[in-house]
């Protein structure tokens, strides 16, 4: 199910940003995201999916839409 919002949807017209944070907001072995750090530890700290990358999810999927 896709959950439209404006975020989204301006993220599904920026197909290389979108891209990039799927790349790089990926789960570690604790199913933390690897991009989300603790300030100034580079310890991984959001519950993933984190926010960017559900995001990125959504816009992926009203991408897949619009064709």
């Amino acid at each position: 199910m896709v959950v439209t919002n404006d975020l989204a949807e301006e993220l599904a017209q920026l197909p290389g940003v979108v891209d990039a944070i799927v790349v790089r907001h990926v789960p570690d072995e604790h199913n933390r995201c690897r991009a989300c750090t603790a300030g100034g530890t580079g310890l991984p700290r959001a519950p993933w999916p984190c926010g960017l990358r559900w995001y990125a999810n959504q816009a992926t999927a009203l991408r897949g839409g619009l064709r």
